[in-house]
């Protein structure tokens, strides 16, 4: 099992590296919605876009959680439940734009209801699927405190 320290380290590096994630939230009565989508990671918090009508859109004003899952089942995996806040378009032109650079995706020039949405980390997992050690120790981020 790799020390908590370099599981920490291992998240980061992938947070920083990929761009697509798949990301779950829910509505009101609690039914369960998954959608791929891409971010960008600015080292604190992770940025997504999609339009405010879509039901991710609804389901992160309403409820403002997710729980966002990234890498491969026999890889290294990291499990991101976040507090979400709505960022509309020209709010934070910076991570906008690096957004954009990280995504290669700009939804601002479309006319379609689209707004960015801010995930800020609460408990983050991470593990790698052939270590039967790192199942039972996955935790390392609980209460947007890292371990």
């Amino acid at each position: 099992m790799r020390p908590c320290e370099q599981r920490v380290k291992d998240a980061l590096e992938e947070l920083r590296t990929q761009v697509d994630a798949w990301v779950a939230t829910a509505n009101g009565a609690g039914k369960p919605y998954l959608v791929p989508l891409s971010f960008y990671w600015n080292g604190e918090v992770m940025i997504v876009t999609t339009a405010r009508s879509s039901r991710t859109g609804r389901n992160f004003v309403a409820s403002a959680r997710a729980r966002v899952a990234i890498g491969q089942t026999r890889g290294n995996v990291v499990v991101v439940d976040a507090r979400v806040e709505e960022m509309p378009i020209g709010e934070a032109v910076e991570l906008e734009d690096a957004y954009v650079r990280a995504t290669d995706f700009d939804p601002r020039p479309w006319d379609a209801g689209y707004t960015f949405f801010r995930l800020i980390p609460e408990r983050i997992q991470t593990w790698r699927g052939d270590d039967a050690d790192e199942l039972r120790e996955k935790d390392v981020m609980r209460d947007g405190l890292f371990l």
